[in-house]
């Protein structure tokens, strides 16, 4: 081959081939161990499975203090500013310790939120990988599948712990289901349909959870896909064929119990704006730093309000109650402060999946296939996001984990999408001259 030869252009589909091939390449010297993979995944088998028998040994508390450690081990140990955000938060729950009503309270919630931030920074060690973050992915989509599957013979409840309660499933659906819708709209081919079949699971679940908050997070999100969506007709015809499928497995029963959302004086909505009012006369009492990790309950008797009607609210001590909602907890337990970095955590999740989206469009040398992922994965994590948001508006969820990992794949993402944009970036490598 001569020279000249070899200086010839590539044909263009040789160099779509070329730049597809570098983009999905790995480099093995800057992804966690393979240990570190399996770790999380039979984390998240243990947490959200909870097989009898296994889940009692805690193996789960086993895998919270060694990904860290191997984290600290690793020559590559990448780091956000949203794990930032999550280890301020942890330490703003520790500090309260020496001021709160209840120190045990505070020293278990910390507990839990450590083990929290641990997965979270195995979440984005691993993810930032694209190949082990799809594969993570798509185990969440199964466990979460699997609880659906057993809401649906369980009376809408799940496998226990949390996500044992009616509205904790229908939570930890709607979480779910907007990754597989996004991606429904977005992917080709088998994915896809297998991604439809999570969306119809996922959406029964939260229909035979019965949950009110479930059902607000599940309207927010779709809303959110809908809007963000580049394909309208699309995007509204994938969320036409959900409601429709919501529609016809909904009892009448449901549909009356949904219609009760717009009823604030009578029942547990008067109860929950009892609880509310208390919360904030506490935050009142604890503007910056709030009562303490977990102290609310403790409190409400003292902070009730006394201007409701009804014996019930002016004769019994409230004391003990949580608050059904994690925004009215974190202000009362947190203050300004945990506010602040709460809302920061969340607004750089968003920023950073935002300028991740606005860099790949802007570049004509992505392939199709990596643009779709960065796509359905962007916008589903957001619409997880604002699903966990609603749905967190009416229940006690504020130390539930789904957030931090939310985020944390958020982060994976930035990292891993990136690193195949370096890849692409790369000069191909030029073949030896030869006679």
């Amino acid at each position: 081959m001569t020279d000249a030869a070899l200086q010839r252009p590539t044909p263009a589909w040789a160099g779509e081939e070329r730049l597809r091939q570098r983009a999905t390449a790995v480099d093995p010297a800057r992804t966690a161990p393979r240990l570190a993979f399996w770790m999380l995944a039979i984390f998240m088998v243990l947490e959200y499975l909870r097989p009898p028998g296994l889940v009692q040994f805690k193996l789960q508390m086993l895998v919270v203090f060694l990904l860290p450690v191997m984290w600290m081990m690793s020559r590559e140990r990448p780091w956000t500013s949203i794990l930032t955000f999550q280890a301020l938060f942890l330490a703003w729950c520790v500090k309260s310790l020496p001021i709160a009503s209840n120190w045990f309270n505070v020293y278990f919630t910390s507990r839990m939120m450590y083990a929290n931030v641990a997965i979270a920074l195995g979440f984005t060690w691993v993810g930032s990988n694209l190949r082990d973050l799809r594969r993570l992915l798509w185990l969440w989509l199964a466990l979460m599948s699997y609880q659906a599957v057993f809401a649906l013979t369980h009376g809408g409840r799940g496998t226990g712990g949390f996500l044992g309660d009616e509205n904790d499933l229908a939570l930890a659906c709607g979480t779910a289901l907007p990754f597989a819708l996004a991606g429904f709209e977005r992917l080709r081919g088998l994915t896809r349909w297998v991604l439809g079949g999570v969306v119809a699971l996922t959406l029964l679940g939260i229909v035979a959870s019965f949950s009110r908050g479930g059902f607000v997070g599940l309207m927010l999100c779709l809303g959110y896909l809908f809007v963000s969506s580049r394909q309208k007709l699309r995007s509204l015809a994938a969320i036409a064929a959900g409601c429709l499928i919501v529609y016809a497995s909904a009892s009448q029963e449901y549909i009356d119990e949904m219609y009760t959302i717009q009823n604030t004086d009578d029942g547990t909505a008067k109860s929950r704006r009892f609880l509310w009012t208390a919360a904030y006369n506490m935050w009142l009492d604890h503007v910056i730093l709030g009562v303490g990790a977990s102290n609310s309950p403790l409190l409400i008797g003292r902070y009730q309000p006394t201007d409701f009607e009804g014996r019930e609210y002016n004769e019994r001590d409230w004391s003990g109650l949580v608050l059904h909602s994690a925004w009215l907890t974190l202000l009362s337990e947190h203050g300004i402060g945990g506010v602040l970095i709460f809302v920061g955590m969340i607004a750089t999740q968003f920023s950073t999946i935002r300028r991740l989206r606005r860099d790949v469009r802007a570049r004509g040398d992505v392939p199709d296939d990596l643009r779709r992922q960065v796509e359905s994965f962007g916008i589903g994590v957001n619409a997880a996001i604002i699903s966990f948001i609603g749905s967190g508006t009416f229940l006690s969820v504020l130390y539930y984990p789904y957030l931090w990992y939310f985020t944390a794949f958020a982060a994976a993402l930035d990292l891993a999408v990136r690193r195949e944009l370096a890849q692409l970036d790369r000069p191909a490598p030029q073949a030896p001259a030869t006679a």
